[in-house]
């Protein structure tokens, strides 16, 4: 992010503008910054002055940068800022992601600028301009502004706007007065973050029966309508953070289902863990909440890749909570599914014999791990010595050393020890071992893992391309044993370690491909250094 007022950070994957336009007095300093590096992303915010000022070689330079974008946020606030930047605009956003962010900020004369960006919409059809993804989410907190989301989404169905997704979430919605069937060309609609209405949900399935995503997080809801059945096409279903406790009969219409997520909802029954497995055959992702059991009927969900019990989320706030995923729910799971690929689950259960029928199983993660014994760590490698991804996240005890049975864990190629809920919890002789048992790592997390030092031994790491150490505030100062042993290192994540300098042997890492130093306090002319030293790496906050 490029300002005047922090220089102490360049970040060439995206450009902001910020502060009122007051960053460069000359503009031919701006032009050669935005030509020089690579834009990402777009920002335009309070800084209309600035712009409307700005030479149209220097606008065009924008929207040439911009065509590799992913999204776009446009934050305009003036008509004729609009209509001289709207020209590229409009083209450098056919088929992405667009949104108009901060519209309820605006006042009623100024309604009349976003209801030209939409009709540009339709006049960009001669670019080929379609699949529109509509983002209009966290701009309508305050009820009396849902006159104008009403209005927009009855303009976009009057044009025939070809939306593809709509994303409504954050905005306070209980109800809205939407001709809903009129929005055929939507295929993914995202209602999650708000506390809709019985009648709302009942009103979508009817009228847009098209729907192939649905995402339904915490919207406050205790059921779903029976007019579910409707949705013939529906291939993902959220309804997390909710409270729902039976599913409806309807349910198991739902042929095409895919992903269904339901976890946190604490109360779901019994009833409804054997409808899902008795009902949904195709899907191939399940969340569901860790409630203790779990129906023997999983079985009968012969196509399921991915399964996670409990989110990752829960835990007890007033103390660490291991979770109660049990090892008879394992024992379950093993005898049922043999064809899973990834599974996830909270707390630290002993993995009992039955999971090693578990042969397909290449990726495991473990959330709130607790006290990670030698003898759970022990049964994880005896049952799955397959893996090829392990991630254990919120460890409070670690054991040390590590039991033989680790050994046997050959193909490991990526281990995730994150988010320590304790100093000390992951030592340097832990990151020496890993180092040379699993010298075929390609990628090691340690995000947040209070580690104070990394081993010489990282230099065994020779398959290693990713590195992420972002949060380990109490590592020392200095990157030494990663720069001059990694050098084939490719992406290396070193934000919020309050680094006050990066050394000069960083200009080691010759194929590093991304490099992630925000929130560091680092200086201006320490950033210019690394890209320097490092021209083809990208540079991000």
């Amino acid at each position: 992010m490029f300002m005047k007022k922090n220089p102490g950070v360049i970040v060439p994957g995206f450009l902001c503008f910020i502060d009122e336009g007051r960053m460069f007095e000359k503009k031919s300093i701006f032009l050669i910054l935005i030509t020089f590096f690579t834009v990402t992303s777009f920002c335009a915010e309070h800084s209309e002055n600035y712009l409307q000022d700005l030479p149209t070689e220097i606008l065009a330079t924008i929207a040439g940068k911009l065509q590799h974008a992913d999204w776009l946020t446009m934050r305009l606030v003036k008509k004729d800022l609009a209509c001289r930047f709207f020209p590229w605009h409009f083209q450098i956003v056919a088929g992405k992601k667009v949104k108009l962010d901060n519209v309820s900020s605006l006042n009623e004369w100024q309604y009349a600028l976003y209801n030209e960006i939409i009709q540009a919409f339709c006049l960009s059809r001669n670019i080929g301009f379609g699949n529109i993804a509509l983002d209009l989410s966290a701009n309508f907190s305050c009820t009396c502004h849902h006159n104008l989301l009403e209005n927009i989404l009855h303009f976009c169905a009057e044009h025939e706007i070809p939306l593809n997704a709509l994303e409504l979430s954050d905005n306070r919605i209980q109800d809205l007065n939407v001709r809903w069937h009129t929005l055929k060309s939507i295929r993914r609609l995202d209602l999650s973050y708000n506390k809709i209405s019985d009648g709302l949900l009942d009103v979508i399935c009817h009228e847009m029966t098209q729907l192939e995503t649905l995402l339904l997080d915490d919207v406050h809801i205790t059921h779903l309508p029976e007019s579910i059945e409707l949705l013939k096409n529906l291939h993902i279903l959220d309804c997390q953070h909710n409270d729902i406790k039976q599913l409806p009969k309807s349910f198991a219409n739902l042929q095409a289902l895919k992903i269904l997520r339901l976890s946190c909802n604490p109360n779901l029954s019994e009833q409804a863990f054997d409808m899902i497995g008795n009902e949904c055959s195709k899907l191939e992702d399940l969340e569901l909440p860790s409630v203790g059991y779990i129906s023997a009927s999983i079985k009968n969900l012969t196509k399921l890749q991915k399964l996670r019990l409990g989110y990752k989320y829960e835990w007890d706030p007033d103390g660490f909570s291991p979770g109660i995923v049990t090892t008879e729910m394992l024992d379950v799971i093993g005898n049922s599914l043999p064809q899973l690929k990834k599974l996830e689950i909270v707390g630290n259960p002993i993995f009992p014999e039955s999971m090693a029928n578990l042969k397909n199983v290449k990726s495991l993660h473990v959330h709130y791990a607790g006290q990670l014994s030698r003898e759970v760590l022990a049964s994880i490698a005896l049952r799955l010595p397959h893996l090829e991804r392990l991630n254990f996240s919120c460890i409070s005890q670690l054991a040390y050393p590590f039991p033989p049975e680790c050994k046997q864990m050959k193909r490991l190629k990526k281990l995730v020890l994150s988010r320590s809920l304790l100093p000390n919890v992951v030592r340097s002789e832990h990151i020496d071992w890993i180092c040379q048992v699993f010298s075929q790592l390609e990628e090691l997390n340690l995000q947040s893992s209070k580690i104070r030092s990394l081993p010489k031994s990282i230099r065994h790491l020779t398959s290693l391309h990713t590195l992420n150490l972002w949060g380990c505030k109490m590592l020392p100062r200095r990157l030494y044993p990663v720069c001059r042993k990694l050098p084939h290192l490719q992406h290396l994540n070193i934000r919020n370690c309050e680094l006050q300098n990066i050394p000069q042997e960083i200009g080691n890492l010759s194929n590093l491909k991304t490099l992630r130093l925000g929130y560091n306090p680092l200086s201006y002319a320490t950033i210019l250094r690394i890209k320097q030293q490092l021209p083809k790496t990208a540079l991000y906050r």
